[in-house]
């Protein structure tokens, strides 16, 4: 009888099962890995190092440019561009900044520049170094920026009048580092039409 009991009690033992915990509902988050590949490459750039080159297309002749740009942690930036075309050379440095540097959607630039303009011909400078001020606006929608600027040197001179320009640039970028732009410089843009000088150029940037 005792065994019996105790059998039965066994078995009703293995039979309870102990309860299962219950398991939190799975939850599964769709991340768009593109926009934080774009942002990701924004925040990168900030303290880099670009440095761009361009073939321009003016009218009777052609010319060259390059630049290099420094961009800093604080939105400020530095930049040394060169434009050459038939015997004319021209050389600016400016410093500026973005002043919606937390926006990755528009850029406003102010800066301030400086520039020569030479004779490579006759070796011969054109005058005194000009001072001027610049300004950008940028849109900027994903791999796609759409970039204008317009330089206004400070004075009449004749290097002066030589580095007034305003730009249009369209640009695409085909990877992290590298971009390619098609930008439309028109020089002397405040002058009456026959003395402006319009150039359609094509380029490419590296971002170290």
């Amino acid at each position: 009888m005792i065994l019996s009991l105790l059998l039965s009690t066994a078995s009703a033992t293995e039979a309870i099962e102990p309860p299962i915990a219950p398991q939190p509902p799975s939850v599964q988050l769709e991340v768009d890995c593109e926009e934080i590949e774009i942002e990701s490459n924004r925040e990168r750039r900030e303290g880099s190092l670009s440095l761009e080159g361009a073939v321009l297309a003016m009218p009777q002749t052609g010319g060259v440019a390059w630049a290099l740009r420094a961009d800093g942690a604080r939105n400020g930036f530095a930049r040394i561009d060169h434009r050459t075309q038939n015997s004319d050379s021209i050389l600016r440095g400016t410093i500026g900044l973005d002043l919606l540097g937390w926006s990755r959607l528009i850029d406003v630039n102010v800066g301030a520049s400086m520039a020569t303009a030479a004779d490579l011909r006759e070796r011969t400078l054109y005058g005194p170094v000009a001072v001027g001020l610049e300004t950008g606006f940028g849109l900027n929608v994903r791999s796609v920026h759409l970039n204008t600027r317009y330089v206004q040197p400070l004075g009449d001179s004749e290097v002066a009048r030589g580095v007034n320009e305003r730009e249009l640039r369209l640009s695409y970028d085909l990877n992290e580092d590298l971009s390619v732009f098609g930008t439309q410089l028109r020089i002397n843009p405040d002058l009456r039409a026959e003395e402006r000088v319009n150039a359609y150029g094509i380029g490419m940037v590296y971002t170290f």
